[in-house]
């Protein structure tokens, strides 16, 4: 029973970076996913095969980082990726109470230009950014 124990213990411990890893792939998946049914996220090619323009439409703005965003960056850019513009448009004035989007057309595009770079990703925590 102390073995098994001992074993259990030592497996667990020696799997936390991979288990770590993995927990990290799978969240950024379902995140990608997630954000693929709220609307399609639309990929273009800027001048290069370095640059890109990522875009998804919303209902709302809720902020202008998007972990969606993020896991189509990564692919596009496995070495890394810098942000060289992020901002929301609309063809409309932004609407100041969220209880207007009831009757009125509150859609906005989220678009994120980047460009391919080497930046080191951060690693993951199951704790969050301090």
């Amino acid at each position: 029973m102390r073995n098994l124990i001992l074993l259990s213990a030592l497996a667990l411990l020696s799997g936390c970076s991979s288990w770590a890893n993995k927990a990290s792939h799978w969240t950024s998946t379902a995140v990608a996913r997630t954000g693929d049914l709220i609307a399609p996220i639309e990929v273009k090619q800027q001048q290069d095969d370095l640059h890109w323009l990522i875009r998804q439409q919303f209902n709302e703005p809720p902020v202008l980082e998007s972990m969606a965003f993020d896991f189509r960056a990564r692919q596009l850019c496995p070495k890394g990726y810098l942000k060289d513009e992020v901002y929301a448009q609309r063809q409309a004035s932004f609407g100041v109470d969220p209880a207007e989007c009831a009757t009125a057309d509150c859609r906005y595009t989220l678009v994120w230009k980047i460009h391919c770079d080497e930046v080191p990703r951060d690693p993951f925590s199951i704790f969050g950014k301090f």
